[in-house]
């Protein structure tokens, strides 16, 4: 029996995000300020190229997580972008949606309408970049919309010690303990959170 190989956790990046989350009409501050600042490491990946790498390593199939994008009309431009991938490589790719929990009833529509459309979870989420916290009604709402269809919640967060670095979390640990108290149901993927605990003196 062989086993198959999954990336759980793929940012889907083509060359066009890095303007695209410049431009005035869609601009995402703090994305901008992770993909564009001076020396980056952001690697640029049309989908073909993606699949091509998947083959050179090794990988069956990708879950391509969301960029936690502040504006509801961008999470929705997003998931429209991943869904056509799903369609194309339906046993390559699979994708969480990507909403911002502000949004409010649009946040919780957009969500049921993703997963009914084939989508498998939502995230990544993002507390401190999305500007929303553990106890918003909205995302609370979304919560329960997940645990009763059994699928996950992916969620950024990481240590809370060490050194500061674009991306890290300010949200404190009890945050997300508390959430995963209220929701014992609920599947959970705490993102980035385990491997800078133990090792977070060894990082650069």
């Amino acid at each position: 029996m062989s086993s198959i190989v999954i990336d759980a956790h793929v940012h889907y990046t083509p060359p066009e995000l890095q303007a695209w989350v410049r431009d005035n009409g869609v601009r995402e501050p703090y994305w901008d300020v992770l993909l564009n600042s001076p020396g980056s490491i952001q690697g640029w990946v049309s989908a073909e190229k993606m699949l091509s790498d998947m083959e050179h390593a090794g990988v069956d199939k990708v879950i391509l997580v969301g960029e936690y994008f502040q504006q509801h009309a961008n999470c929705v431009a997003r998931n429209n972008v991943v869904l056509d991938l799903i369609n194309r490589y339906p046993n390559r790719i699979d994708a969480l949606a990507i909403v911002n929990p502000n949004a409010g009833k649009e946040a919780v529509d957009e969500v049921r309408r993703r997963l009914d459309g084939g989508m498998i979870g939502v995230g990544e989420l993002n507390f401190y970049a999305q500007n929303f916290r553990v106890d918003h009604p909205t995302f609370r709402d979304i919560c329960h919309l997940c645990a009763e269809r059994d699928l996950p919640i992916n969620l950024h967060g990481s240590e809370p010690v060490g050194g500061y670095y674009l991306g890290k979390s300010t949200t404190p640990l009890h945050s997300y303990y508390q959430l995963a108290a209220d929701f014992p149901w609920l599947k959970l993927i705490y993102a980035h959170w385990g491997g800078g605990l133990p090792f977070y003196e060894l990082m650069p």
